[in-house]
């Protein structure tokens, strides 16, 4: 004997007890905004008395949402040598 869930008026219920819809077409939740970083901080120290390294960064303040454009193209940091000895050339 199969039994059958009724309904809140005693009645069995009739149809699927659960249905799904492929959703299409439907407009992002998030707006496009594209990725937006901070202003360079200042040179580090130089990071030895001869030949040495100076870097600077910068942060994302805003990812990319939606469509928008994306960090990955951006630099995040910059180097620069420091301190050459006069006359010698860098290794």
């Amino acid at each position: 004997e199969l039994a059958t869930r009724s309904n809140s008026c005693g009645r069995p219920a009739v149809g699927l007890e659960d249905e799904y819809k492929l959703c299409e077409d439907i407009p992002m939740c998030e707006k496009d905004r594209d990725c937006e970083v901070s202003d360079w901080e200042e040179w580090s120290a130089c990071s030895a008395d001869c030949f040495g390294v100076q870097e600077k960064r910068r942060k994302v303040l805003q990812f990319a949402t939606g469509e928008g454009k994306q960090c990955e193209e951006t630099s995040m940091k910059e180097t620069r040598s420091c301190n050459p000895l006069a006359g010698v050339v860098a290794p």
